[in-house]
């Protein structure tokens, strides 16, 4: 029985969520696949971003910089796939976000600035979670590249936007806020506001720990807790 591409993503996203990261990339192989024999681009370029984001939760798990060179390899093919065939909105907007990942990934945070400024250009301001993902990382590469003031400025706004957001459901607003957070505490310590970095890595944690004990999801305390190490806070 053939198995369509929302039934391959449907398990991937399982897959996914479940750890198991060897099967999560087998069901984006055979959307991969199954996309290029439909010749439906749109969704080859989204079944090429599901590995991306495999590769982005292996490499933000173990900072293995193999992970991120194997996400690099696959950002290329997304953004030669874009530009060939003049594929924009959202699926551009994600092979820019990547590569602007992986340049802060290889701590490179300057050429991450460009990249995120240029990925945020394909996103719905109206869509505000999504708008406020891309905004964060654009203000965190800002900061980590020496421009804390501007960059904790658009950290903020994400985060406000966030909250302003009602569609949101209780755990994918856990992970963006949670997130927001930490690269919020990252940036108060960058302007030498030790007091303040600590009590916002103190609120990253408590959503944290939500997302470890009901959700099953210990990556984001994992982040924070190296963070916080690698800072001596």
């Amino acid at each position: 029985m053939d198995v369509s591409y929302k039934q391959l993503i449907e398990n991937l996203e399982m897959a996914r969520e479940q750890g198991d990261y060897p099967k999560a990339l087998l069901f984006a192989e055979e959307a991969v696949i199954l996309s290029a024999q439909e010749k439906n681009l749109e969704q080859l370029v989204n079944a090429l971003a599901q590995k991306l984001l495999i590769y982005f939760h292996l490499f933000e798990k173990t900072e293995n910089q193999l992970y991120n060179d194997l996400m690099y390899g696959d950002v290329q093919t997304g953004l030669q796939l874009v530009e060939e065939h003049g594929i924009s909105g959202q699926s551009k907007a994600v092979m820019l976000l990547r590569t602007g990942d992986y340049y802060l990934h290889k701590n490179q945070p300057g050429k991450a600035v460009d990249y995120f400024a240029l990925a945020i250009q394909f996103v719905d301001p109206e869509k505000k979670a999504e708008y406020a993902e891309y905004l964060n990382k654009w203000g965190y590469a800002e900061s980590l590249a020496g421009d804390v003031t501007s960059g904790q400025l658009k950290i903020e706004k994400a985060e406000e936007l966030v909250e302003n957001d009602k569609t949101l459901r209780p755990f994918h607003k856990l992970i963006i806020s949670s997130g927001i957070s930490m690269r919020l505490a990252h940036c108060y310590f960058l302007a030498n506001n030790q007091k303040q970095a600590k009590e916002e890595f103190a609120k990253a944690k408590i959503m944290a720990d939500e997302l470890s004990t009901q959700y099953s999801m210990p990556m984001r305390l994992l982040q924070i807790e190296r963070l916080q190490n690698k800072l001596n806070l």
